[in-house]
């Protein structure tokens, strides 16, 4: 779900439920460090626009147990406002803090060791030819910054990407109907493909692109010199498409599909679950587990659920934090 969409639903819950305050404030509750490569999961509840209630929280399955205040616990203060996404390169942790306008660097025990200013409001971050790449969501421009945080050099670009991510080695850009690809950070940025419908999402899965369209239309391209290849019909929620090793997952607001090699891509049902406010879809490799998450009313607590990937077996079902939409993204 795109930033502006969500911003526009937690208004209107706001003003619907203006008595309702108090179940939108921070959540705060003391927890043990998550131990790597356990079955346990960070989760990156993003928080409520201007409520500085953005946290992160631990799910431990093996004892069905969540705790949020992760960071506040390390920290002795609140996150902030509006946590896009969290990664995790080598031993820290970079949070990108939209409504903050930040990003925090962190050590692997959560203390923060920088504060780096946003342009305005920092939205999509990926490790790329050894920098990070951030880009704002109002600015058509892309920012490279060492792993200390330093600004290297920035770069325009087409407009603000929905998401980012790499193909056959360049920087890949996927904006609301095209895609734009960088080579490197001193080159030019080129439009290489245009779609009549919204692109709800894309993905880099064995080395092909599979780009999901707005139309119902699930699209297949091997190669840049090659024609799309369309794979199926169906209509995915915005950024539903999930790589999983041996498969890829996504998500159609009424069940998750897996995508294999061996059915050519097409869908294949594997849990039917529905969500009342979809918020995001993810993978643990640890658990080989999909993890859906939904936002509800815009109220706290909201709904996680913990699902096989291999049979669709829904395994845990529990509440989290101010709108989970995801886990950390670990980088090798």
């Amino acid at each position: 779900m795109g930033l502006a969409k969500k911003l526009i639903l937690v208004w209107a819950s706001l003003s619907l439920l203006a008595a309702c305050h108090k179940d939108l404030g921070p959540q705060s509750v003391s927890g043990n460090q998550v131990v790597p490569d356990s079955n346990a999961v960070i989760i990156v509840n993003e928080g409520n626009f201007q409520w500085g209630n953005a946290s992160l929280g631990q799910y431990n399955p093996d004892l069905d147990l969540y705790e949020d205040g992760l960071f506040r616990e390390t920290n002795a203060e609140a996150l902030g406002d509006v946590i896009q996404e969290a990664h995790k390169i080598g031993d820290r942790y970079y949070l990108v803090m939209n409504g903050s306008n930040e990003l925090i660097i962190c050590d692997s025990e959560w203390e923060v060791q920088k504060r780096v200013a946003g342009q305005s409001a920092p939205y999509r971050l990926y490790f790329w030819q050894g920098k990070i790449c951030l880009s704002d969501y109002y600015q058509s421009k892309l920012w490279f910054l060492d792993l200390e945080g330093k600004l290297l050099s920035e770069k325009p670009i087409s407009g603000a990407p929905q998401s980012l991510l790499t193909w056959r080695g360049n920087l890949i850009l996927a904006h609301q109907r095209k895609l734009e690809s960088l080579k490197d950070e001193n080159s030019s940025s080129q439009i290489i493909w245009t779609s009549d419908a919204d692109i709800s999402a894309v993905l880099n899965f064995n080395n092909e692109l599979f780009i999901a369209a707005a139309d119902g239309q699930l699209w297949r391209w091997s190669h840049p010199d090659s024609s799309l290849v369309l794979v199926d019909s169906l209509t995915i929620e915005s950024g539903s498409l999930v790589d999983a090793e041996d498969a890829f997952y996504s998500y159609d607001g009424d069940s998750i599909y897996r995508h294999s090699a061996g059915r050519q891509y097409k869908a294949q049902p594997l849990s039917a679950v529905t969500c009342e406010n979809y918020y995001g879809l993810d993978y643990h490799q640890k658990s080989q587990c999909l993890y859906l998450f939904d936002a509800q009313q815009y109220i706290a607590p909201h709904r996680v659920r913990r699902i096989s990937a291999a049979n669709g077996q829904i395994l845990n079902d529990f509440e989290a934090g101010a709108l989970p939409n995801g886990l950390v993204k670990v980088w090798d």
